[in-house]
């Protein structure tokens, strides 16, 4: 069974589940017959039950679910966020997040809402830094997008990352 220590090593919580992991700065998420949750270490309570296959924070309060071999976006109450079905979200930033859809299985980006900001069009996307991200329409054709789809460094490059301090 897994517990969750402090620096000083104290046990924090210790309610004897399969596996768990810091979700964010106030939640851990929890796994009990194979069904994740999510658990208020500050407030020792659980803030949603163990019901889905996968749980991944995404930002603060919005969750990636997987839910019958779909991922949906959930809240904090586990329940859907936007109508789309994905089949990964990346971590948000800044309120935007690469996805690929399932529909299509492209890349595209999202908001908070679940909501395209930009339409999936990429085979690959990479999350925005410095107002950037690198995609690729095409195996080992990255170019660099702004927040608004705008092609801004047309490449095309064998690979790309993300930017740090202006690199």
């Amino acid at each position: 069974r897994w517990i969750v220590i402090n620096k000083r090593n104290e046990v924090i919580v210790d309610e004897g589940w399969e596996w768990c992991a810091i979700a964010n700065a106030d939640l851990i998420n929890f796994s009990v017959r194979d069904r994740e949750g999510l658990y208020d270490w500050r407030n020792q309570r659980v803030v949603m039950e163990p019901r889905f296959k996968t749980l991944r924070a995404v930002a603060d309060t919005v969750f990636e679910a997987t839910v019958d071999g779909r991922v949906h976006l959930v809240d904090m109450s586990g329940r859907k966020v936007g109508k789309s079905t994905f089949v990964t979200v990346n971590p948000f930033v800044d309120g935007i997040a690469a996805a690929k859809d399932a529909e299509s299985d492209l890349y595209g980006f999202i908001n908070l809402a679940g909501e395209w900001v930009i339409r999936p069009s990429f085979w690959h996307a990479e999350q925005f830094a410095e107002g950037l991200s690198a995609v690729c329409r095409d195996f080992g054709e990255y170019f660099y997008i702004d927040r608004h789809g705008d092609v801004v460094i047309p490449g095309p490059f064998i690979d790309a990352n993300r930017f740090s301090e202006g690199l």
